[in-house]
């Protein structure tokens, strides 16, 4: 028999073992072939605000999943050629040589892998126009157009070159292993104990001190000593997840066996025994899994949370749904009549004068001291026109209450913080004791860093010295203008309308819809990403572990015979295999989704405190955000965790 016909036939006979690795693979391409089609569509580069980023986005990602797929697949074929060892064992006893046999797992290495080749690029093709219009969606929220069915030559040109090249190293690296192993190697494959090792405190406790200490440097509140230490939290706590399931996790099961009132139950006995035989076999797999889960509920959780507080975070830093600063007064009337025209009501909007002053400091930090003097200018405010942009705007700024010879120092909350109870405000004729007062918006609308807030009386008293002075444009005194109205960051004409009418303005201005979409089309790309890398990384993990407890099955299945035998019965023997599986699958999760709330906190000080709007820690609202995608990837891997316990009780029955 030719072998490309025995390789079709062993793929018959072997149909439902190879599901999951062809749907693994199909998964694979159809992931690498969106992400080509999505970087190198026109129907999105040509809606995008900025189609370099998305698409060096897309690229890099892209790449980045690909080096995960490559080892996966490698891992993945190599567990799979163990299964069949004594299949392969038996061609060996019949007189095919290794060479023979390896071509022949090459050959349906290929078949299986073109197969998934051309099955995951027309699932890309059919779905290309619905994943279009998902990104789309999520980038721009309300972006129009058709978009065009297409299928992109270059994209399936680079999907088909990568995955036959995968494809191929996969097939040769099935025939190194062959030609590793003799015919009696093969034959004892399955009656090949490792032992069960008593494991290290050593590596128990190093496990623990690393992942620990990059624990505390997340849990940190400088964000940038975070951001320069990041590279070394990955590298220990990877280190420890490893050395933890090394030689940590044998240590914790010769403990559990050390307590014979608690071990000698037959179900118990029976899954702590094989478990701890296998340790050393799953200790890299589990490791790995627990990184991958690590890495993609971080993705997914990041994505989600960022995406969903944008729209706040908008409100947060544009305050208004429109407002300019300018000495033409007259372009408000200019603004509503474009809202009447779309028939879009104003709800609240504000004009007053703006000021500005010139004053010196007196211990003021270094990182602040050179917002004030001769060559710098800082907004200012009385204490009721601050109050009333407040009562106005849609940030979450509060009123103030300034004291008599007292100034509120407003700063923005990416900057520096301030601490310091000594800083003195220093007029020509008065100074005054500063409070500081960190805030999202410091109201200076286009203008300065730094804005002060007086109260009433010297803020008047000021004004009539000139030591406040009115901000002077081209034409006359600056007036500021905010208004909210109904649908702002939906009614995308109306504010291109607006953005016409301020093209000819002398002065600063925000749209609250522009600045929407600038965010929407960045947090949703990433957004976006998260949850296929997500996809693929759970895909890899629970295949990963499917793949192992399928072979550790086929080596188990004589173990759990004589147990059968000296009467344990199909209850019992439930309760084994789910005791045999469940750590296996559950710790790793675990795990991975600790190191995740911690890197969840990490982002949390670099990112969401300075984006998020929370009435207390947005750490906590970081969390209840992410809650629901946690929920998701649980359900999703338990589902998968119950398809290979299926499996595995079918290979030992």
């Amino acid at each position: 028999m030719k072998l490309t016909s025995l390789a079709f036939l062993n793929i018959r006979r072997n149909l439902r073992n190879y599901a999951m690795y062809f749907f693994a693979m199909c998964f694979c391409v159809f992931t690498t072939y969106t992400f080509a089609v999505l970087a190198l569509s026109e129907s999105v580069s040509e809606k995008l605000i900025s189609s370099v980023n998305y698409q060096n986005m897309f690229i890099g990602f892209g790449i980045a999943i690909l080096v995960f797929v490559f080892f996966f697949l490698l891992s993945s074929n190599k567990s799979f050629i163990k299964y069949r060892k004594k299949e392969i064992s038996t061609y060996a006893l019949f007189g095919m040589p290794n060479g023979r046999i390896g071509r022949l797992l090459f050959f349906e290495t290929l078949i299986i892998g073109t197969a998934a080749l051309i099955a995951g690029i027309l699932f890309g093709i059919f779905f290309s126009k619905l994943l279009t219009m998902i990104l789309l969606k999520m980038v721009m929220s309300s972006l129009g157009g058709d978009i065009r069915f297409a299928i992109e030559p270059i994209a399936l040109l680079i999907t088909v070159i990568i995955y036959l090249g995968i494809f191929s190293v996969m097939g040769l690296s099935g025939l190194r292993v062959i030609n590793k192993f003799s015919l009696v190697d093969l034959f004892k494959a399955k009656k090949v104990s490792e032992g069960s090792g008593k494991g290290s405190y050593v590596m128990l406790a190093v496990s623990i001190i690393l992942i620990l200490l990059g624990y505390a440097v997340s849990l940190l509140q400088n964000a940038g000593i975070i951001v320069i230490a990041m590279i070394f939290v990955i590298a220990v706590v990877v280190l420890g997840t490893y050395l933890f399931f090394a030689g940590g996790l044998q240590k914790l099961f010769y403990l559990i066996k050390k307590n014979k009132k608690r071990l000698y139950k037959k179900s118990r006995l029976v899954s702590v025994s094989l478990l701890s035989h296998k340790s050393k076999t799953m200790a890299a797999t589990m490791g790995t899994i627990a990184v991958l889960v690590a890495v993609s509920t971080t993705a997914i959780a990041f994505g989600y949370t960022i995406y969903h507080g944008t729209e706040k975070s908008v409100h947060e830093i544009s305050s208004f749904d429109v407002w300019y600063s300018s000495d033409d007064t007259a372009i408000t009337g200019d603004v509503q009549a474009v809202l009447d025209e779309h028939g879009l009501k104003v709800h609240s909007e504000l004009s007053l004068k703006m000021y500005e002053t010139q004053p010196a400091a007196k211990n003021m930090p270094d990182a602040y001291s050179s917002f004030f003097g001769q060559d710098s200018l800082v907004t200012a405010y009385s204490e009721s026109d601050y109050n009333a942009i407040v009562s106005v705007s849609k940030d979450s700024n509060v009123p103030l209450n300034v004291a008599k010879g007292k100034v509120v120092v407003l700063y923005p909350n990416y900057n520096v913080d301030i601490n310091a109870d000594d800083v003195t405000i220093l007029f020509d004729t008065s100074e005054f004791d500063a409070q500081f007062q960190k805030v999202r918006n410091s109201y200076s609308f286009g203008g300065n860093l730094l804005t002060l807030v007086l109260g009433d009386t010297d803020f008047d008293e000021l004004l009539a010295q000139g030591q406040i002075f009115p901000c002077i444009g081209e034409s006359g005194q600056v007036y500021f203008a905010g208004i909210n109205y109904d649908n702002a960051l939906k009614e995308g004409d109306a504010a291109a309308r607006i953005a016409k009418v301020f093209s000819t303005l002398t002065g600063s201005y925000r749209i609250a819809y522009d600045f929407y979409t600038e965010q929407m089309s960045m947090f949703g790309l990433i957004c976006f990403i998260g949850y296929f890398i997500c996809a693929v990384f759970i895909l890899m993990s629970v295949s990963m572990l499917y793949f192992k407890q399928v072979v550790i099955g086929t080596e188990e299945k004589r173990q759990y015979e004589i147990l059968r035998n000296i009467g344990m019965s199909i209850e019992e023997e439930k309760r084994a295999v789910r005791n045999r599986l469940a750590p296996v699958f559950f710790l790793p999760l675990f795990v991975g989704i600790v190191h995740s709330l911690f890197a969840m906190k990490a982002a949390d000080t670099i990112i969401f405190s300075n984006i998020l709007v929370s009435t207390g820690s947005t750490y906590t609202s970081v969390l209840l955000a992410s809650l629901a995608m946690y929920l998701v990837y649980i359900v999703i891997y338990s589902a998968f965790y119950i398809i290979t316990r299926s499996q595995y009780a079918k290979v030992i029955s």
